[in-house]
């Protein structure tokens, strides 16, 4: 009898009643499934007897409200809400560390406002905003992760528009380049210089004497020759199962990145 309670306390116990079907989960009822078949109210979805992989509400078979995935460590992945079975309204999506990695507004297949994401350490790593048509529009900035601006400027309809800014890591320009509605206008855009003395100052960093070594499996971010984010994600056996693929432009500006689950490509974001 006191293996039983345990297990009806701890683990989920499932139901059939006149071809409705659900469980009880820590004084719950959760997963019900109605006569005719559709998934209503409260779901837990797990990994394990003992771990939760996701969970959210439906509502004739539609996924509806906020919905929460989970990492394996129990740290929170990521949070959406649905409507009518549709993402719909905010979502925010973690590191495994549980710290935040991105957040914004999305509708249906893009995003619209304000959009951030964010380094592990907690810094923005850039701040862009959406029009109505999920285009990139307005003011649009990256930062390096100290916290510094890297890349400031407007864009329109998913184009930039007037005079972008680089900056140095230091803060100094780097550059300032000119867009029109034919693109970039060399003429007249201008570059400038490094600090020679900052430049001696980054490049003089301490190499760990045991650098950590990727085996092809868990966590895993890769980098460009000059330091741009290509790939992060949990990766199997060298290849990526969940995780983002970042796309540049030849001004090492971030124009596209695509969402991949379980291997698959589900959503690109230009």
């Amino acid at each position: 009898m006191k293996t039983y309670a345990i297990f009806l306390l701890v683990f989920a116990a499932c139901f059939t009643i006149n071809a409705q079907s659900f469980e009880i989960y820590n004084g719950d009822t959760i997963n019900s499934v109605d006569a005719n078949k559709l998934k209503q109210g409260k779901w837990v979805v797990f990994i394990n007897e003992k771990s939760v992989l996701e969970t959210g509400k439906y509502s004739n078979n539609l996924k509806t409200g906020l919905w929460i995935k989970y990492w394996n460590n129990g740290n929170v992945q990521y949070e959406i809400n649905y409507e009518n079975g549709f993402p719909r309204g905010e979502v925010k999506f973690y590191y495994p560390s549980g710290k935040l990695q991105e957040q914004g507004i999305w509708e249906l297949n893009k995003w619209v406002g304000k959009y951030q994401f964010y380094f592990q350490n907690g810094q923005a790593a850039y701040r862009w905003n959406f029009d109505s048509q999920g285009k990139r529009s307005g003011e649009q900035k990256y930062f390096f992760e100290n916290g510094n601006t890297r890349i400031e400027g407007t864009w329109d309809k998913g184009k930039i528009s007037g005079t972008l800014k680089e900056f140095y890591e230091n803060g100094a320009v780097k550059a300032e380049r000119v867009y029109n509605s034919e693109g970039f206008n060399k003429s007249l855009s201008k570059t400038f210089p490094p600090n020679p003395k900052f430049e001696l100052e980054r490049n003089n960093v301490k190499v760990m004497d045991k650098p950590e070594i990727f085996d092809g499996n868990g966590f895993h971010k890769m980098f460009s020759i000059n330091g741009l984010l290509l790939q992060e994600g949990e990766y199997v056996k060298g290849v990526m199962n969940t995780g983002k693929k970042y796309h540049y432009n030849d001004k090492s500006i971030l124009i596209k990145t695509e969402i991949i689950e379980k291997g698959v490509l589900v959503k690109t974001i230009e």
